[in-house]
C-alpha cells in the first residue's frame, strides 16, 4: 500500500514536470494557414439615427440649415434613447460638425468649432480635425509668426554669446577670443540681416488672407495699414536680393543674367540708382559681346597657301589613317623643307599627333608643349597646341599633377591655419574688412595647431584629394598603358584606402605593374565585404539581388563572395512581387486588422503567448496578387530566428476589405499620433487601389512596382516610453571639445520650428 502510494506520488510529480516543461516549450507553427473565411453579414436595417443622419447630410448638401437643425435634434434624441450599456454612435458630434459647414462666415465657423470642442461628443479623430479648423485663424496665425520672428532674433543673439561665455572659464584666452568672434558675428548678423525674416513674411500672407475674407470687419483698416508697411519692407527685401544676385552674376561674367536681375530689382523699386547702374553695365557687356561675335564672323579668310608636294603627302597620310610612322616621316619632311615657312606649325603639330597615335602619349604632350612656346608669328596651331595641353579633358595627367600639388598645399595650409586656410569667408564685403572680421579666430587657429596634427591622420571622411582623383581616373581610362600609370594608380589606391573605399582601391591596384599578390588578395576581401554591406542596405529586392550576384561573380575566392552567393540563392527563393508588411506589434496594437473584418487570423496567434503558436515579429505580408504570407515563430520560439512562413490565397472581396481597413487605420493613426508617419509610397498606393477595384488577380512582376512598405507599431518604433520635447523655452547644453580642449555649460534658447509651409516663403 505504501509502495503504491509512493508510485502514485512519483507519477503525479512526473506528470507535473512534463506539464511544466510543455508550458515552457513554444508550440510549433501550424501546418496550414489559419485564416478564417470571410464572414457574411445580414442586411442592416437602418435605425432612426441612420435615417436622421441621412436627412442631415441632405440638408447640409443644399445648405438648408433649418432642416439640418431639425435632423440634428432627431439624432440627439436617438442617442439619448439608446441603452446604457450600448456604445456611443458618435453621430451627434459628426452632425454638429457637418451643420457648421453651412455657415458662410469663416469667423462664425471657427467659433462653432471652438464651441464644439467644449462638448464631449467628439471622438479623437474628429476632435483633431476640429482643432485644426479652430486654429486656422489668420490673425492668430499672424500673431504666432510675429512672435516666432521675435524669438528667433533674440534667441540667435543670445545663443551667439552664451557658448563662448560658458566656455571662457575653462579655455581662458581662447574663450575670450571666442567672445570677440561672437561680437563680430553679432555685428555682421545685424548688417547682413534681411529686411524681413521668414516668419514675418508668413504673417504678411496671413494678414492679406484676413482682409480678403473679411473686408468689412472692424479690424480690417488697421490690418491694411500693417500690410502696406510690411509690403514696402517685402519690396525692399526683393530689391536687395536681386541686386546682390546681379552683382554675383557680373562677377561670374554672366551679363544676361545680371540684366534680368537688375530689371527685377527695378520692378520692386523704380529708378533705384544701384540697380540702374548694374543694368547699364550688363547692357554694355552684352553689346560688347555682340560686337566681338559679329567681328569674328565677318573676319576675312586667310589666303590659301601655295601648293606644296610635302604638304600634299602629309594630308593624304593623315586622312588615310594608316601607319602613324609614315605620317611622322611626311611631317618631318615638310618641317625640314622650310622650318620658318607658313606650314611649319602645321607640320610640327602633325608630328605630335603621329607620335601620340603610335602610342607615346607622353612624348606627344612634350611636343605640343614645345610648339605652344615657339614664336611662329601668331601661329594658329601653336594656339591649338596650347589649348590641348591646358585642357583637362585632353591632357588629364597634367591636370592631375597640378591639382595634386595644389591639394598638398591645401592640406599643409589647413594643418597650419585651420578654418582660415583659404582666407576669410566671403561675406560680400571688401577683402580687408573680411580679414578684420575673422581676425579673432586667428588666435584660436594658431593655438589649435597641435590638435589638427593629432587628428589629421584619422579624419573621416577624408576631405582632400577629390579633384586630383577625378583627373587620375580619367588618365587611367584614356591611357591604361601610359608612362605614368603606376604613379597615378598608386596615388589613387592610397587615396581610396584613406577614405575607406576599398572597391576603388582594388580597381586602382589592379592597374599597377608592381602590385603584390598578397596586397591584391587583402584588397579583394575588403572590397567584397564592402559590396556585401551595400547590398544588405539596399531596400529594393531586385537591386539587392543584382549586387549580390555581382559580388559572388567578381570576388569568388573571398569569404564575402561566397556569402553573397548564398544570400542571393536565399533571396531568389523568398523574393515576392510585393512585400507590404504588417508587423506583429502593429497587429497587436490594432487587433481589428487581424480579426474577421481584416485578415481573419485566429486570435491565439496574436495573443503574445508562444505556447499556442505566435506570429513572428515580421507579422503578415501582402506579397502580390491575392496572396498573404504569414510568418510564425520557429520551433525554438526565439524571435531572432528566421520565421516559418505559410502562404494563403484569399478572395478578392477579402483583400479589398483588408487594404481599405488598413489604409483607413493608418491614416487615422497619422491624424491622432503626431509621432506616427504615414509615409508616401506610390507603389503601395497603386497596389491598394488595384485591390479596391478588384484588378489584383495576378501579381505585377515589374521590379519597379514592388513596395517594401512596413506598417510598424508605435511601441516597436519608440519603445515603451516615448521621448517628448521639453516645454521649457531653453535647454541646458554641456559641450566639450577635443579641438581646443574646452568645456562649458550654458543655456541655449530653443528656436521655433518652421511650419510645414515655410518653404513657400523663402
Amino acid at each position: 500500500m505504501i509502495a503504491s502510494a509512493a508510485s502514485a506520488r512519483s507519477a503525479l510529480l512526473l506528470s507535473a514536470v512534463v506539464a511544466l516543461s510543455g508550458c515552457r516549450t513554444p508550440s510549433a507553427p501550424p501546418d496550414f494557414a489559419p485564416i478564417e473565411p470571410l464572414s457574411t453579414r445580414a442586411a442592416i436595417m437602418p435605425t432612426d439615427g441612420d435615417l436622421a443622419a441621412a436627412d442631415l447630410a441632405a440638408a447640409v448638401l443644399v445648405s438648408d440649415r433649418l432642416e439640418g437643425v431639425r435632423a440634428l435634434a432627431r439624432i440627439r434624441a436617438y442617442e439619448d434613447a439608446r441603452e446604457e450599456d450600448a456604445p456611443p454612435t458618435g453621430l451627434p458630434g459628426y452632425g454638429q460638425y457637418a451643420l457648421a459647414a453651412t455657415l458662410d462666415d469663416p469667423i462664425r465657423f471657427r467659433e462653432a468649432m471652438d464651441h464644439l470642442l467644449d462638448t464631449d461628443e467628439l471622438d479623437p479623430g474628429l476632435r483633431e480635425i476640429v482643432e485644426q479648423y479652430r486654429d486656422d485663424d489668420p490673425l492668430k496665425l499672424a500673431g504666432k509668426r510675429r512672435r516666432d520672428a521675435l524669438v528667433r532674433h533674440l534667441g540667435t543673439v543670445f545663443n551667439m554669446f552664451a557658448a563662448p561665455i560658458g566656455k571662457a572659464a575653462t579655455t581662458g584666452a581662447v574663450g575670450f577670443a571666442g567672445f570677440a568672434r561672437s561680437l563680430v558675428r553679432f555685428i555682421l548678423f545685424e548688417v547682413e540681416r534681411e529686411e524681413m525674416d521668414l516668419p514675418e513674411r508668413q504673417a504678411l500672407s496671413h494678414w492679406k488672407r484676413f482682409v480678403e475674407e473679411h473686408p468689412d470687419d472692424e479690424k480690417a483698416p488697421e490690418i491694411v495699414e500693417r500690410i502696406e508697411q510690411d509690403q514696402q519692407r517685402w519690396n525692399t527685401l526683393q530689391r536687395d536680393r536681386s541686386v546682390r544676385q546681379a552683382k554675383r552674376a557680373l562677377e561670374k561674367n554672366q551679363p544676361r543674367v545680371a540684366y534680368v536681375l537688375a530689371e527685377r530689382a527695378l520692378h520692386y523699386r523704380a529708378e533705384d540708382p544701384e540697380a540702374m547702374r548694374l543694368r547699364e553695365e550688363a547692357h554694355r557687356r552684352i553689346e560688347r559681346w555682340r560686337d566681338d561675335r559679329q567681328r569674328t564672323e565677318g573676319a576675312p579668310e586667310a589666303p590659301p597657301p601655295p601648293p606644296d608636294e610635302n604638304a600634299h603627302r602629309l594630308a593624304v597620310s593623315l586622312l588615310a589613317g594608316g601607319d602613324p610612322l609614315l605620317a611622322l616621316a611626311d611631317a618631318e619632311a615638310l618641317f625640314d623643307a622650310d622650318p620658318d615657312g607658313p606650314l611649319a606649325d602645321e607640320a610640327f603639330f602633325a608630328m605630335g599627333m603621329a607620335i601620340g597615335e603610335s602610342g607615346n602619349k607622353a612624348l606627344m604632350w612634350r611636343v605640343f608643349e614645345e610648339l605652344s612656346t615657339l614664336d611662329l608669328g601668331g601661329s594658329n596651331m601653336a594656339r591649338h597646341a596650347q589649348a590641348a595641353v591646358e585642357s583637362p579633358d585632353q591632357n588629364p595627367y597634367r591636370a592631375f599633377d597640378r591639382t595634386r600639388s595644389k591639394d598638398r598645399k591645401n592640406r599643409a595650409a589647413w594643418v597650419l591655419f585651420g578654418p582660415l586656410a583659404n582666407g576669410p569667408r566671403d561675406r560680400d564685403l571688401p577683402r580687408p574688412l573680411e580679414w578684420l572680421v575673422d581676425l579673432p579666430g586667428l588666435f584660436e587657429s594658431i593655438t589649435s595647431l597641435p590638435n589638427r596634427l593629432l587628428f589629421y591622420p584619422w579624419m573621416k571622411p577624408w576631405p582632400f584629394g577629390k579633384v586630383p582623383s577625378v583627373y587620375g581616373r580619367r588618365y587611367l581610362e584614356m591611357d591604361p598603358r601610359g608612362e605614368y600609370v603606376d604613379e597615378v594608380a598608386d596615388w589613387l589606391q592610397g587615396w581610396e584606402e584613406r577614405r575607406g573605399n576599398y572597391v576603388g582601391a582594388l580597381e586602382a591596384a589592379k592597374l599597377r605593374s608592381d602590385v603584390d599578390a598578397d596586397e591584391l588578395e587583402e584588397l579583394d576581401e575588403k572590397a567584397a565585404k564592402q559590396k556585401l554591406e551595400v547590398a544588405e542596405k539596399e531596400p529594393r529586392a531586385d537591386l539587392k539581388l543584382s549586387i549580390l550576384k555581382g559580388v559572388a561573380r567578381d570576388h569568388p575566392g573571398t569569404k564575402a563572395g561566397r556569402e553573397a552567393g548564398t544570400r542571393a540563392r536565399e533571396l531568389v527563393q523568398t523574393i515576392t512581387p510585393q512585400r507590404i508588411r504588417l508587423s506583429h506589434g502593429f497587429l497587436l496594437e490594432h487587433p481589428h486588422l487581424a480579426g474577421p473584418d481584416g485578415i481573419g487570423l485566429e486570435a491565439i496567434y496574436i495573443d503574445d503567448d508562444p505556447r499556442n503558436g505566435e506570429l513572428h515579429p515580421e507579422g503578415v505580408s501582402l506579397v502580390g496578387g491575392r496572396t498573404l504570407e504569414l510568418s510564425f515563430l520557429a520551433a525554438s520560439g526565439d524571435p531572432d530566428d528566421p520565421p516559418e512562413r505559410r502562404y494563403r490565397t484569399i478572395s478578392q472581396e477579402k483583400l479589398s476589405r483588408l487594404v481599405s481597413l488598413l489604409d483607413e487605420t493608418s491614416l487615422r493613426l497619422a491624424q491622432l499620433e503626431r509621432d506616427y508617419s504615414h509615409a508616401p509610397d506610390a507603389d503601395r498606393d497603386r497596389f491598394f487601389e488595384h485591390a479596391r477595384l478588384g484588378v489584383s488577380a495576378g501579381p505585377d512582376l515589374h521590379a519597379s512596382a514592388r513596395s517594401d512598405y512596413t506598417f510598424q507599431g508605435m511601441r516597436e518604433t519608440y519603445g515603451i516610453v516615448r521621448s517628448r520635447e521639453s516645454i521649457l523655452p531653453f535647454e541646458l547644453v554641456v559641450r566639450g571639445s577635443l579641438y581646443d580642449f574646452g568645456f562649458g555649460v550654458f543655456p541655449r534658447i530653443r528656436m521655433p520650428k518652421p511650419t510645414p509651409d515655410a518653404f513657400l516663403f523663402r
